[in-house]
């Protein structure tokens, strides 16, 4: 008996998919979706019965390490603001030209 091939058709949607909740979570200042961060995301899902946590997973490691790039770039820039402000005075005007923060 020969097989007969199958027909198959796929039909692809013109429409937005539609995210449950999204309006909500957005308007609350929370994620997109619930997966983005948050307790569920950020803490362990297990850990052992003597109380030590579970292993850092490959994924919470680069989560955790883009966080720190982040932080390292808020730092920074909140330091770029406080010595540029330093370096002028209450008009404006420059004070000290070598704290100004450098053009690239």
């Amino acid at each position: 008996m020969l097989a007969r091939p199958i027909n198959c058709v796929r039909f692809w949607s013109k429409v937005p998919v539609l995210h449950a909740g999204q309006k909500i979570r957005i308007s609350r200042g929370q994620a997109r979706d619930g997966i983005a961060y948050g307790p569920l995301t950020d803490l362990p899902d297990w850990s052992f019965a003597d109380g030590t946590p579970a292993p850092e997973t490959r994924r919470r490691r680069i989560r955790r390490y883009k966080k720190m790039d982040v932080a390292y770039q808020i730092v920074s820039y909140l330091n770029e603001m406080d010595r540029a402000e330093r370096a002028r005075d209450e008009e404006g005007n420059v004070i000290d030209s070598t704290m100004l923060p450098k053009k690239h």
